[in-house]
């Protein structure tokens, strides 16, 4: 019979250099809010809590639960036990904070 070759794939390895990615300057203090908001959280506790402006946050700025962090496409709330840090990339971290 003929033999019928229906689909091929190939892999390359290759060494490359990482990119050098920007690094954002480094905060010499807190962030400031840019104002407060009234959120209810799944407990049933409502209370007031300060909102940033995700484009004013540096390198090292650390933010502390509860918190939200608002930017042109998207919103990120952090929830009493949470605390947010800013990467040297502008990554937002968020680790679970226990008391």
């Amino acid at each position: 019979e003929i033999i019928e070759i229906v689909n091929y794939a190939a892999t390359l390895v290759s060494r490359i250099s990482l990119p050098d990615l920007p690094r954002l300057p480094v905060a010499d203090g807190p962030p400031v809010p840019a104002r407060c908001r009234r959120v209810a959280f799944p407990e049933g506790i409502r209370e007031d809590v300060p909102v940033f402006d995700r484009t004013k946050l540096i390198a090292g700025h650390t933010i502390e639960g509860p918190a939200i962090v608002e930017e042109e496409a998207s919103v990120t709330v952090l929830n009493p036990d949470q605390r947010l840090t800013v990467d040297a990339f502008g990554q937002l971290v968020i680790e679970l904070v226990r008391s």
